[in-house]
C-alpha cells in the first residue's frame, strides 16, 4: 500500500478531518446548494472549492480529463480551446486566441469529477458535533434529511437538513413533508440556501452558513456554533409556530410577503398579484368580516380564482379556504362563517357573514 501511495496509484483519504474547520462546512454547503452527481474541475473552482481537500476528504473522485474548455473572447463572444499537457504535471496549458500567450491553469480544474453527495451530508453531521443526538440514519435520500435531535432550553428539538430552500417548489416539497411529520415543539432545518424561505412546515430554516464557528481551530468543539444557532432559535420559536395573530409582513421591495396564521408555519410568497389577494383577506379578517367575494378578491389580478393564481404544489390551500355555499373565500382561522342566503339577491352571488 505504501508503494502504491508513493507511485500515486492509490491516494488515502481521510474523510472528517473538517469536524471543527468552518470554511471546509461553508464550502460543502455552497457546492451542496448546485451540485449534480458530477462536475468539471472549472466549475469546482469557480465556487471556490478547495479540490484537493474534498479530494482527501472522499468527497470528489477523479475523473476523466478534460481536453477543451471555452474562453471569452472580446464583446464577450466565445471560442473553444484545446488543453494540452504542460511542462509541469500539476498544470495544463491553452494559448490564447488573441494574445497569443500561453495560459497555464491547475491540473485539478481540467477533470470531471465525482460528486459523493452522501458524503457531503454526513460533514454537516460531522459540522454540529456531539451535541447531536439520536442522529439519524441513510443521510442519501430525498430532502428533507432528520439530521437527530439536539437539547435546547430543556426541549428535544428536531434537526433536519434540506438543499436549495430559497426555490419555491423546493421549498413547497420540503415544507409538505415535514407538515406531514408535526411534533409540539419547533424544529430546525439547516439548509444550504444564504437567503431561504424562513420557515418550512412548523419548522425554523437556517442557512448553514449563518451559524458557523468564529476564532481559531481548537477553541471550539464544532464548526457550527451551537449558540449561535441556540440564539436564533430562541428568536423564531414562535414565529414558526405561527405566532398569535393575523398579520401580513410585505417585504420593502414591494416583491415578496409573509403571511402569519396562528397554529401555521408563516407563509413566504412572491408577485404582486399574490400579495394583493393575501392583503385582501388579511384586511377583511382584521375588519372582522372574513370572507371575501371571488370577484373582489381577484379583482387585477389577471387569474379567476385562488386556484389559477397560486401553484398546485405550493401549501396555499392550508392558508385560504372557500366559503362553503358562496362565491367567496377566507382565511383558514377559526371561527368558520357561516352562509346566510338573502332571498332577494336571486341571481348574485350569496352573502355571507361570521357567526358570533
Amino acid at each position: 500500500m505504501q508503494l502504491l501511495e508513493a507511485l500515486g496509484v492509490r491516494k488515502p483519504l481521510h474523510p472528517g478531518s473538517g469536524v471543527d474547520d468552518p470554511s471546509l462546512i461553508a464550502q460543502v454547503a455552497r457546492l451542496l446548494e448546485c451540485a449534480s452527481g458530477s462536475m468539471d474541475g472549472f466549475a469546482l473552482a469557480k465556487l471556490g472549492i478547495d479540490i484537493d481537500r474534498f479530494e482527501d476528504e472522499g468527497i470528489l473522485t477523479e475523473g476523466e480529463r478534460i481536453t477543451e474548455t471555452v474562453v471569452e473572447l472580446a464583446q464577450g463572444e466565445r471560442t473553444t480551446v484545446r488543453l494540452d499537457l504542460d511542462r509541469d504535471p500539476g498544470h495544463v496549458s491553452y494559448r490564447d486566441p488573441l494574445s497569443g500567450e500561453v495560459v497555464r491553469l491547475p491540473a485539478q480544474q481540467a477533470r470531471r469529477w465525482k460528486v459523493h453527495l452522501g458524503w457531503m451530508r454526513e460533514e454537516i453531521v460531522h459540522a454540529l458535533g456531539t451535541a447531536l443526538k439520536a442522529v439519524g440514519g441513510r443521510l442519501g435520500g430525498e430532502d428533507p434529511v432528520f439530521l437527530g435531535e439536539i437539547e435546547l432550553d430543556a426541549q428535544t428539538v428536531a434537526v433536519y437538513f434540506a438543499e436549495k430552500m430559497s426555490h419555491e417548489r423546493r421549498f413547497a416539497k420540503v415544507d409538505s413533508a415535514l407538515r406531514l411529520q408535526p411534533r409540539d415543539v419547533p424544529g430546525i432545518v439547516l439548509t444550504t440556501s444564504p437567503e431561504p424561505y424562513p420557515f418550512a412546515g412548523t419548522n425554523i430554516v437556517v442557512p448553514i452558513e449563518d451559524v458557523l464557528a468564529r476564532g481559531e481551530i481548537g477553541e471550539r468543539r464544532s464548526a457550527i456554533d451551537m449558540q449561535q444557532l441556540a440564539v436564533i432559535y430562541r428568536h423564531h420559536r414562535l414565529a414558526a409556530m405561527g405566532g398569535a395573530s393575523v398579520s401580513l409582513t410585505v417585504a420593502t421591495d414591494g416583491h415578496s410577503a409573509t403571511l402569519y396564521l396562528p397554529g401555521k408555519a408563516p407563509w413566504k410568497v412572491t408577485g404582486r398579484a399574490k400579495i394583493l389577494v393575501l392583503s385582501r383577506l388579511v384586511e377583511a379578517y382584521l375588519a372582522g368580516n372574513p370572507p371575501v367575494q371571488t370577484k373582489i378578491l381577484m379583482k387585477d389580478t389577471g387569474c379567476d380564482s385562488p386556484g389559477n393564481l397560486f401553484a398546485k404544489n405550493s401549501p396555499w390551500r392550508q392558508y385560504i379556504v372557500r366559503v362553503k355555499g358562496a362565491y367567496a373565500w377566507q382565511l383558514n382561522v377559526s371561527p368558520q362563517p357561516v352562509v346566510v342566503e338573502d332571498d332577494d339577491a336571486a341571481g348574485t352571488e350569496p352573502q355571507v357573514s361570521l357567526a358570533d
